[in-house]
C-alpha cells in the first residue's frame, strides 16, 4: 500500500495551465521563462501544455487562502493521461524546462503531453526526490477534456481552502454516465469507477500531500443495495459505485481538510440510479421501430440474420453459443455473431408438425418441429440440448451437430413413465440440474413439474398427480402443490432448489427437489392481481410471467413479464422475493436503451451469460441482449 507524506510546513500551489494546441508552431498561454518552441505530435492528437506555478514561501500566513500544510520536501511530479506513460518532470530552478523570471518570483516548470480530443483523466504523482524517485507522497486525478485549436485551462494547486466538490464518472469508465447536479447513473454488477475532487474558490484542484480527505457513504432508496467504496490502488479521489439491483439511491459526501487552516469539512449528496443497458443483437436490428417487421428466415452474420419467432433461448456454458428454439427450427448463434440453423425443417410449413427424428436442417425433413419450441436447456456435462417441443408434447434431445432424438412422451396426456409411455400437455420451461444430471420441465398444460432423467424416465414431483390434471394455487408438498399454467423454470446450483414462474397464477413459485412448494413473490392467493409492481413477496405483482432464468454469479432470478396491455419487461428477484423492474414498462414496443426507459414488443423467452454479465432475451423476431 502506497504511504503518503505527512509533514505539514510549507505553503507552496502549483498551478497546472493545459493548454490544447493542434497544428501550432509556437507556444501559447503567455507563461513567463517558458520556450514557445513545441514538439510535434502523433496525428489525431492535441498538445497538453501543463504549465507547473510554484510561488515562493511567503514570509507570514496572512490569508486563510493560504495554509501552510504543504510537504516541503516535494521535489518531482508525474503526469499521466488515462493509462498512458507518466511523464516526469523535477521541480527544481536548475531543472530542465523550468525558470525563475526575477527574484522572488514564482518557479515556472512546463510538461507536454499529447492526447486525443476529448475527455480524459489526469493523473498527479509527487515524489520527495527529482527523477519521480524515493517516496511516493501523493496521488491524484483530475477530469479535463482536450478540444481541437483551443487553450483549456486546468489549475492545480497543492494547499488550498476548499470551496466545493466536484463528483464526474471516470473518463473511459465503462458503464457510469451523467452528473452530479442530474446524478450518475451506472450499470449493475460490477463497480463502475468515479472521480471526487475537491476545488478551491479559484476553481483549482486541489491535490497532493495536505489534500482533503473525501468519505462516500451510499444508500438506498429501493432494494437495491448500493456501496460505494475507495478504489483501493491509492488514489484518494477515485470511488467505485456497486449495486447488486436497479434502483435508485443517494451518495453522502464529505470532504475534510487535513488542517484547520484550510477551512471546514463540506458535504453534499448525488442522486445515483443503478440499471442496465438493453441493445438489439441480432434479428435485423433497427429495420423497426414499433412492434412488427423484419420478421424472417435467414441464416448469416447478426446484421443480416433473420428470426421468424424464438419462444426458447439457451446459454452454452461451454463455448458461449447461444441456441433458439424458433418456428420449427433450432438455431445457433455463435460468439462471432453467426446465425446457424443446425436442426428442424423451417422455412417449409409443410413440414413442420408431427415430432420427426433425424439430423441437420433442410427443407424437406426430417427431423421435425412443431411450431412451438416452448423450451431448451443446455447439458454442460454431455454438451446436448434438451427441448420442449410443445404442439408435440414431447421433449427431444439435440446435439449440436444437428442429431434429434424424441426422449419422451408421445402425445397429450399426463403420465409418468419410460420413454414414450409418459406423457406431457403442452411442456414449456425446462432446465438441467448438473448435480443430479437430471432435467425438469414446467408442464403447463398439467399444472405440474415433472423431472426427467437422462434416460426419459418422466415422474411427477410438484402439482397434481397422473391421471387427474388438477390446476389451481396452493403451496404444499407433492400433489397437494397447485399450479396454473407453470411456463418457465430454473436450477438455482447455490441452495439447489427450483424456481418457477406460475403464468396463471401471476408469481414466483420455489420448488425444492422433494416437491415442496412455496411461494416467495407475487399477489397474495386469496385475491390474485396481474399487475407490474415493485415489492417484496406478496406486495410485488407479476403481469404474465413466462420465462425465468438464474444467474450464478449474482443469486438472483431475471424473469420475462409479458401481458398484453398490462406489462411488457424484465424483471429481477432475490431468492429471498424482493422484485424490481430492470428493462421494460407497461408499453410493449420496441427500443433500445437503458432500464425502463428500453421498451419490449412481446418479450417470450431469457437465459444468462454469466461470464459476460449478460441476459438473452427472445422478443419476437428479435434477440436483445441486456448488459447487467
Amino acid at each position: 500500500m502506497r504511504t503518503f507524506n505527512a509533514r505539514l510546513a510549507l505553503s507552496a500551489t502549483f498551478l497546472l495551465t493545459i493548454s490544447t494546441l493542434a497544428g501550432c508552431a509556437s507556444g501559447g498561454g503567455g507563461n513567463p521563462g517558458v520556450s514557445p518552441a513545441l514538439p510535434a505530435v502523433n496525428p489525431g492528437k492535441t498538445l497538453a501544455r501543463i504549465t507547473i506555478t510554484i510561488p515562493p514561501k511567503p514570509a507570514a500566513v496572512t490569508s486563510s487562502r493560504s495554509p501552510a500544510y504543504v510537504s516541503p520536501s516535494t521535489q518531482s511530479i508525474t503526469v499521466k493521461v488515462d493509462s498512458g506513460l507518466p511523464v516526469a518532470q523535477n521541480l527544481t530552478p536548475g531543472s530542465p524546462n523550468c525558470g525563475v523570471s526575477a527574484p522572488l518570483a514564482p518557479l515556472t516548470c512546463t510538461v507536454d503531453i499529447g492526447a486525443t480530443p476529448g475527455s480524459h483523466t489526469f493523473t498527479f504523482s509527487t515524489y520527495d526526490q527529482t527523477n519521480a524517485t524515493g517516496n511516493q507522497l501523493s496521488v491524484n486525478s483530475a477530469v479535463q477534456t482536450l478540444n481541437w485549436d483551443q487553450i483549456t485551462l486546468v489549475n492545480v494547486t497543492l494547499a488550498g481552502v476548499q470551496k466545493a466538490v466536484l463528483v464526474a464518472p471516470l473518463p473511459g469508465a465503462n458503464g457510469i454516465g451523467g452528473n452530479q447536479a442530474m446524478g450518475l447513473t451506472y450499470l449493475f454488477g460490477t463497480k463502475r469507477m468515479m472521480l471526487i475532487n475537491a476545488v478551491d474558490a479559484d476553481g483549482n484542484y486541489i491535490i497532493g500531500p495536505g489534500a482533503p480527505t473525501i468519505h462516500v457513504t451510499a444508500s438506498g432508496t429501493t432494494a437495491a443495495n448500493f456501496s460505494a467504496a475507495p478504489s483501493g490502488n491509492g488514489n484518494p479521489n477515485e470511488f467505485g459505485l456497486f449495486a447488486t439491483t436497479s434502483g435508485s439511491g443517494t451518495l453522502a459526501i464529505t470532504s475534510t481538510p487535513q488542517s484547520s487552516l484550510a477551512g471546514a469539512p463540506m458535504t453534499l449528496t448525488v442522486p445515483v440510479t443503478s440499471t442496465v443497458l438493453v441493445s438489439t443483437l441480432d434479428g435485423n436490428a433497427g429495420v423497426s421501430v414499433g412492434k412488427v417487421a423484419g420478421a424472417g428466415f435467414v441464416d448469416g452474420v447478426s446484421t443480416i440474420a433473420k428470426l421468424y419467432n424464438p419462444y426458447s433461448i439457451a446459454y452454452d456454458s461451454t463455448d458461449g453459443n447461444l441456441y433458439m428454439g424458433d418456428i420449427c427450427t433450432i438455431r445457433q448463434e455463435t460468439i462471432s455473431g453467426t446465425v446457424t440453423s443446425i436442426a428442424g425443417s423451417f422455412p417449409s410449413y409443410s413440414k413442420c408438425g408431427v415430432a420427426l427424428d433425424g439430423t441437420g436442417a433442410t427443407s424437406t425433413g426430417p427431423p421435425q418441429f412443431s411450431t412451438v419450441i416452448g423450451g431448451i436447456a443446455y447439458d454442460s456435462v454431455a454438451g446436448a440440448l434438451y427441448v420442449d417441443d410443445t404442439n408435440n408434447n414431447v421433449v427431444r434431445t439435440v446435439i449440436p451437430s444437428g442429431v434429434v432424438t424424441t426422449l419422451a412422451g408421445a402425445g397429450p396426456s399426463f403420465i409418468d413413465g419410460q420413454g414414450a409411455a409418459a406423457g406431457f400437455s403442452s411442456p414449456g420451461g425446462i432446465t438441467y440440474d448438473p448435480d443430479d444430471g437430471n432435467f425438469y420441465v414446467a408442464d403447463t398444460g398439467n399444472c405440474a413439474i415433472r423431472r426427467v432423467t437422462p434416460s426419459g424416465a418422466v415422474t411427477t414431483i410438484a402439482g397434481g398427480t397422473p391421471p387427474a390434471v388438477t390446476c389451481g394455487y396452493a403451496d404444499g408438498s407433492g400433489s397437494a402443490a397447485r399450479f396454473s399454467g407453470p411456463s418457465g423454470i430454473t436450477y438455482d446450483s447455490s441452495d439447489h432448489n427450483l424456481y418457477v414462474s406460475d403464468r396463471g397464477n401471476c408469481s414466483i413459485r420455489k420448488v425444492t427437489l422433494a416437491g415442496v412448494v412455496t411461494t416467495i413473490a407475487g399477489a397474495p392467493p386469496s385475491a390474485p392481481v396481474c399487475a407490474l409492481t415493485d415489492g417484496i413477496g406478496t406486495s410485488a405483482q407479476f403481469a404474465g410471467p413466462n420465462a425465468i432464468a438464474y444467474d450464478p454469479v449474482d443469486g438472483n432470478f431475471y424473469i420475462i413479464d409479458f401481458q398484453t396491455s398490462v406489462g411488457s419487461a424484465v424483471r429481477q428477484s432475490t431468492p429471498s422475493g424482493v422484485v424490481t423492474t430492470i428493462a421494460g414498462s407497461a408499453t410493449a414496443y420496441y427500443r433500445d436503451g437503458l432500464g425502463t426507459t428500453a421498451l419490449f414488443s412481446a418479450p417470450i423467452a431469457i437465459t444468462v451469460d454469466p461470464v459476460n454479465g449478460m441476459l438473452y432475451v427472445a422478443d419476437a423476431f428479435r434477440i436483445r441482449q441486456v448488459q447487467l
